[in-house]
């Protein structure tokens, strides 16, 4: 090679040095078409993993509650003619509804796998959850409260499970479909990187006004469960006058459990729901709890014949009726179960000795023991207010919504 011929060689070697320039990233110049396609930016990959956690996690959400309420039917196979129609309908609608969900879900998803379009696919994705977030929504209503007093209204196993299990899981599912409703564009929005023009000007993409997600939230998620409790409250808590009631220190009745038992009080004295005309205590506990006399005396009544409630359509009481020796007053002690007394007319009882079993017979809307104490005056019987011994906190005067323990006497 000649010395021109190299000096020529060099030159060229030079020139194409200076005219080429490595591919760096992050410049102004940069064209990713020059990148290999493994390489290039996917912009809707976060967005499309955001979507699809969003639907496996409401389908598993939905999915756990219907496995819940398949366990309520099988919990009460064995005791299925004592369980009253609510708590049936409560795990069957459990089922039903949410099973809906999980179907609807497996249909779209099976119906996206056919389809390629990535746009077009993440919009219909998008699209789906929020018209299905009002679904969920209408679903978990019914869930927080229809099918939790439903559960709660009828004897069984995990009658009080289910009525808080049902309760929450709904308000969860409200919370969730509404998130899906006004979150998740905005969520979206953030993320993408790519023909955010076009995909913005879908209407599931466009931002909510405050006011109307406010206003949304107040009347699906604030008002069914808030007016649940305080029409529940209202219509149980009643007005007690303390001045009518004697001193709990002195008084001969104790709570009619056995002695450790805890005792939710569903309505007290005066109570709107029922008891607006008189003295007397709704103490809701689970069917089968054994009721202890409050206080000794002679049994005089005894009716456990009766089977069904207020809600199918059968509202004749059974009752335990026990008068004392001291004042001429009678104590009753009414729904309880069918076939459960443990005395008999003409027994003497003796304070905390088992005299039956609590049921949801009768005028009854649930599991509980309705216990009050009458006296005969003006040649009838009505009742009269009385305070437990054992009850440390409120004068003894049990109030509705409250829990206290039973210090009944051991038998």
């Amino acid at each position: 090679m000649t010395k021109t011929e190299g000096s020529s060689w060099e030159e060229h070697a030079s020139n194409t040095d200076e005219n080429t320039q490595p591919f760096q990233y992050g410049t102004d110049n940069d064209d990713e078409s020059q990148l290999p396609h493994h390489l290039q930016p996917q912009p809707h990959v976060e967005v499309e993993t955001i979507l699809r956690r969003t639907e496996t996690i409401m389908c598993l959400f939905a999915a756990v509650v219907v496995k819940f309420s398949l366990v309520g039917i099988f919990l009460v196979i064995n005791e299925w003619n004592n369980v009253q129609w609510t708590r049936k309908l409560a795990n069957f609608l459990g089922i039903a509804l949410w099973g809906l969900y999980v179907v609807t879900y497996l249909v779209f998803h099976h119906k996206q796998r056919q389809r390629q379009q990535e746009t077009s696919n993440l919009e219909r994705t998008l699209a789906f959850l929020r018209n299905s977030s009002w679904l969920t929504l209408i679903i978990s209503i019914l869930t927080g409260t229809i099918l939790a007093l439903g559960s709660i209204s009828s004897c069984g196993k995990g009658w009080s499970f289910y009525f808080f299990f049902y309760h929450i899981i709904g308000f969860v599912g409200a919370i969730a479909s509404l998130m899906m409703w006004f979150a998740l564009p905005t969520i979206i929005r953030s993320h993408l990187v790519g023909d955010r023009d076009q995909l913005a000007s879908s209407r599931h993409f466009r931002r909510k006004r405050k006011w109307v997600a406010a206003l949304t939230v107040l009347a699906t998620l604030v008002l069914p469960w808030t007016t649940m409790w305080l029409v529940l409250y209202g219509y149980s808590r009643g007005n007690v006058d303390e001045s009518l009631f004697p001193d709990s220190s002195t008084s001969p009745y104790l709570l009619p459990f056995q002695k450790g038992v805890h005792v939710f009080v569903a309505q007290g004295n005066s109570g709107a729901f029922s008891h607006s005309a008189g003295f007397a205590y709704d103490f809701m506990m689970a069917c089968g709890t054994t009721v202890a006399a409050s206080r000794g005396g002679t049994v005089n009544l005894v009716i456990d014949s009766y089977n069904g409630n207020y809600m199918s359509g059968q509202s004749r009481n059974n009752i335990i009726s026990i008068s004392h020796h001291d004042n001429d007053t009678t104590a009753r002690y009414l729904h309880v179960q069918q076939g459960s007394a443990l005395v008999q007319e003409g027994d003497e009882v003796v304070q905390g000795q088992p005299i039956a079993r609590v049921g949801n017979v009768g005028y009854s809307t649930g599991p509980h023991l309705h216990f009050e104490v009458s006296k005969f005056a003006f040649f009838r019987q009505s009742s009269t207010p009385i305070a437990f011994q054992d009850v440390a906190r409120d004068q003894g005067i049990p109030r509705a919504f409250r829990i206290y323990t039973s210090g009944n006497v051991e038998y």
